[in-house]
């Protein structure tokens, strides 16, 4: 399952990454020929909406996105000013710093306004906007000018290597652990790697610059969207999801409630409860094959088949009820990994639920198939639980 799920997210990263190097390496130049001198509109609506996404960030808590628009911001200013300012020969070492800090704060997790992040962010652009304004030394430190020549006759200068590697490792954490806003980073610094090759046009680098902007308003939608539509505790779709999916055609609808949840929550704690609710959240998504499940609230869920044969999706409810009876929640220890939740060490729980399903009939509501799979859950509570029960 785990190489099946890499190879999946792989397939899923390329694809993500084609259509923004599609853009930077093919549409870009098309775009800056149309713009010509007419970019200076574009220019100004790229920057507000920076601006206004870095703002917006801030509010939604999401630190990661607001500092890379900070770090866009700051180099977008750069590359508009860099003729006009005394230091402009240090362009490669800011360029250098601000791809570097784009790759950290996109591997570091989300730890709020004051982190090593946020902090790292601050320190970043103050320091290229203050190098800026200081001429270049008289003896240039060598690792601003040192080009590197590869086996394709490309002339990569440190900031393209360092952008480059920075890409590869935000990739393999994305890959490990995705999380919309570090792919919305990953992207952006697709989209800004042709500065780190050579100088573009000013109307090549607001395409550049628009297209990261736009990359990052990705990532802060969908974590928006994840706000509204996915349980934060399971990860799964909430109810307000599952009321969209019910009002097109579904063929089956099954309710499902983990037994004696109550007791367990008294006897073991709220946290050991959370734990055994990610466990059966995992159950249900991992084996629910041909079906979507949905965190409906409490200790219920609820899962969406797209079979129309009673048989089959009894069937698959019956192994869902024996896997989750057959294998033994294990309380996680203090000292235990989250990421070995319900395996391993601990004392074993036996945790079982019941299962009511309905199928939809012929011009019956949505709301009415759900209200005959809760009544058929609640006989199989009323019949000794840990059993499927299916409406008649």
């Amino acid at each position: 399952m785990m190489l099946t799920a890499i190879i999946r997210r792989t397939i899923m990263a390329l694809l993500l990454l084609g259509a923004p190097a599609l853009v930077v390496f093919w549409v870009t130049p098309q775009l800056s020929n149309y713009l010509q001198e007419d970019y200076r509109l574009w220019q100004s609506l790229a920057g507000l909406l920076a601006v206004l996404g870095m703002v917006l960030a801030a509010l939604f808590s999401q630190w990661r996105i607001s500092s890379a628009l900070a770090l866009m911001i700051t180099l977008y200013l750069l590359v508009f000013t860099n003729g006009s300012l005394p230091g402009a020969g240090w362009f490669p070492l800011q360029l250098l710093l601000l791809t570097a800090v784009l790759t950290v704060i996109a591997v570091l997790p989300e730890w709020g306004p004051v982190s090593p992040a946020t902090i790292l962010t601050g320190l970043c652009v103050l320091l290229a906007v203050l190098i800026g304004f200081y001429e270049l030394p008289p003896v240039v430190p060598s690792v601003l000018e040192a080009h590197f020549h590869t086996l394709y006759g490309l002339d990569l200068g440190l900031p393209a290597i360092v952008a480059g590697l920075g890409m590869a490792i935000v990739l393999a954490v994305q890959l490990w652990r995705p999380e919309p806003t570090r792919g919305a980073v990953l992207i952006g610094l697709v989209c800004i790697f042709p500065v780190t090759l050579t100088t573009p046009s000013l109307a090549n680098w607001v395409v550049h610059f628009a297209t990261a902007v736009l990359a990052l308003w990705g990532g802060l939608l969908a974590h928006a969207w994840a706000l509204a539509f996915i349980d934060e505790l399971t990860g799964l779709p909430n109810r307000r999801a599952l009321d969209y999916r019910l009002r097109r055609r579904q063929l089956a609808i099954a309710m499902v409630d983990v037994d004696h949840f109550k007791k367990f929550n008294d006897t073991w704690g709220h946290d050991a409860g959370d734990e055994v609710l990610r466990w059966v959240a995992h159950t249900l998504s991992r084996r629910s094959q041909g079906a979507k499940a949905y965190r409906y609230g409490g200790e219920e869920f609820a899962i969406v088949f797209r079979t129309a044969h009673p048989a089959k999706a009894g069937k698959h409810l019956e192994a869902l009820r024996r896997n989750l009876y057959e294998n033994h929640f294990k309380l996680r220890g203090p000292r235990r990994n989250r990421k070995y939740r319900g395996k391993g060490g601990g004392k074993p729980v036996r945790i079982t639920a019941s299962f009511g399903l309905a199928m939809a009939r012929s011009g019956e509501a949505p709301a009415e198939t759900m209200r005959r799979a809760d009544a058929a859950l609640y006989r199989a509570k009323r019949n000794g639980r840990n059993r499927v029960v299916v409406s008649e």
